[in-house]
């Protein structure tokens, strides 16, 4: 905490000094200046969080160089110090934002009492700055967790969706709200990642005729949540083609797919969502996804995308459905949700299923042990290895090479 004490007359300047060397109150630098102009010079470098000044001063008198201070650093606290006759004076002072003030000659008790006071407005004050600079580096994240939470059905009660909302968003349960989803074909599908954020700022420049845009990234697509006072505007259709024109040309690695759907009201966004990620336009656009190996069907990009996951890094232990999620920017009950309503089965038993098949693949190398086995294919610990193994194909590793061997 560090003070700077503004005042003239060098005698009372030194003698505040002095009155404050022995003081509790946790100042910890006491700087001085003998005018405005000097004042004013010092709390630029040094930006103290206590100021106390003389009001009558030669040059910049301590009401101008308040202003200015606070003009700057408006987390200072100003005290004034003056004559009985400058009731005018403190009138101005107060007006400007000084938070005390004192009459000469000074008693030692009334300057602990007003300094013990702006200390703790200072100190108050500073913990909220911390506060409000934390909300503001965790806005991102709370936005998203609430759009995704809205977009997948998790508020049964519209009411707690527009009470979270509304302190993220302008939310007021009379607007109207339009989806996109913003993805490229297979072929360029890695590069696309490192122009999301270009991306984000062309669907975010407002030129839809829409009040607020939130972008966020599930995977390599773009997904963006469009607000709207009153109808959405019959042009909408139109710049968002345009916005799409602007996107292709600004990442330049080939053609970008993009779809929309629109809702009346909150409640009908996560219908529309789903529409959206897997309706009828997502049938028309599977041709650009992969084909499933195991089935020879087409499958929405979200699964084929897990499946290549799973497919490359199978032998890593850390290769969880929660890892994949997190990756995904999904949660991981609608991984789970989506990816049995397309294949039948969970994300987990398809680790493991993966997981399996590369295992028989090595138990025909008799030169391998069981530890080795389970460390490529991602289990730390044999007896787990050989429990998951059981579970799946009914017999243990042990009795599946004893097999193997003999039929060979």
């Amino acid at each position: 905490m560090k003070l700077l004490i503004c005042e003239d007359e060098e005698t009372t300047r030194h003698a505040l000094r002095k009155m404050l060397q022995g003081s509790q109150l946790g100042i910890e630098e006491v700087l001085e200046a003998s005018d405005g102009v000097q004042g004013l010079r010092m709390a630029e470098k040094y930006r103290p969080e206590l100021v106390l000044t003389d009001i009558r001063m030669p040059g910049l008198d301590g009401i101008q160089m308040a202003r200015e201070i606070l003009a700057v650093h408006p987390e200072s606290r100003i005290i004034m110090v003056s004559a009985y006759t400058d009731l005018e004076y403190l009138k101005h002072a107060i007006q400007i934002g000084a938070v005390d003030y004192l009459f000469k000659p000074i008693q030692m008790d009334e300057l602990e009492s007003v300094l013990e006071n702006a200390i703790l407005q200072s100190r108050s004050l500073h913990r909220k700055q911390e506060l409000l600079q934390l909300v503001e580096r965790q806005e991102p994240y709370l936005k998203e967790n609430f759009v995704k939470r809205l977009v997948s059905g998790q508020f049964i009660n519209l009411s707690d969706a527009l009470q979270e909302g509304r302190h993220l968003f302008s939310l007021s349960g009379q607007q109207s709200y339009a989806l996109a989803r913003v993805f490229p074909g297979p072929e360029i599908r890695e590069q696309f990642v490192r122009y999301h954020e270009r991306c984000q700022e062309i669907l975010s420049s407002g030129c839809l005729g829409q009040t607020e845009t939130f972008c966020w990234r599930e995977g390599e697509e773009l997904l963006a949540l469009f607000l709207f006072e009153g109808e959405i505007p019959a042009a909408f259709r139109t710049g968002l083609s345009g916005l799409k024109r602007q996107m292709e040309e600004s990442v330049k690695i080939g053609r970008l797919i993009c779809l929309f759907e629109t809702a009346t009201s909150l409640s009908g966004i996560p219908h529309v969502y789903q529409k959206l990620m897997h309706g009828e336009k997502e049938k028309e656009k599977e041709k650009t996804s992969s084909a499933s190996p195991s089935s020879g069907v087409n499958q929405s990009l979200l699964v084929s995308r897990i499946k290549e996951i799973v497919s490359s890094e199978y032998s890593d232990p850390a290769l969880t459905v929660n890892a994949i999620a997190v990756r995904l920017h999904y949660t991981t009950a609608y991984i789970c949700m989506m990816f049995r309503r397309e294949t039948g089965s969970t994300p987990g038993d398809y680790i493991a299923q993966v997981r399996m098949l590369h295992a028989k693949h090595l138990l025909q190398d008799v030169s391998l042990k069981f530890s080795e086995i389970a460390a490529l294919t991602g289990y730390e610990n044999e007896n787990y290895f050989s429990k998951v193994f059981k579970k799946y194909e009914g017999i243990t590793p042990t009795e599946f090479r004893k097999i193997r061997c003999e039929e060979s």
